[in-house]
């Protein structure tokens, strides 16, 4: 039967029935996540991260977990590193893997980058993956960057 919770493997309204739970659309009928809500949900407050702390010896890619971190706290024993994103489509599969959404076109998220080293830090772009603006972060330095989903395996970053 239909239900809430959706299509049960049984018959009636069992509580201990199993079910298929699906994902929700709100004004759309093919949803892309757990809760898809098509047109305009207001909130102001997000529910952040606890910060991810580097310790930086050299020059590294990214992981998944990090660049979806929303903080990275920098440091560095000496000289300067350069921190390169994974690619494009490794990118768009960690919001999927790591976040359990759908990545499409035009979907964004933050990354903000503390340089708490003596040294500046370069974030660079993998394969697919455009930096638009200064993409260098300074000692003593905190920096935003825009993820923006721009093709399906592309994605173009801009320092805010």
């Amino acid at each position: 039967g239909n239900s809430n919770k959706g299509w049960s493997i049984g018959a009636g309204n069992d509580a201990n029935s199993t079910y298929s739970f699906m994902n929700v659309g709100i004004g759309t009928g093919n949803p892309s996540s757990a809760l898809h809500v098509q047109g305009r949900l207001d909130s102001f407050l997000n529910k952040s991260n606890i910060p991810t702390d580097i310790s930086l010896t050299g020059s590294r890619v990214l992981t998944g977990d990090e660049i979806l971190s929303d903080i990275l706290n920098i440091s560095s024993s000496d000289g300067d590193y350069t921190l390169t994103t994974r690619t494009g489509s490794e990118i768009i599969s960690d919001i999927l893997s790591i976040k359990f959404h759908n990545g499409e076109v035009n979907d964004s998220f933050s990354l903000t980058i503390v340089n708490s080293s003596l040294n500046t830090v370069t974030l660079a772009g993998g394969v697919n993956v455009t930096i638009l603006g200064n993409s260098e972060i300074s000692s003593g330095e905190t920096s935003t960057f825009k993820f923006i989903i721009t093709g399906s395996n592309n994605v173009t970053i801009v320092k805010i």
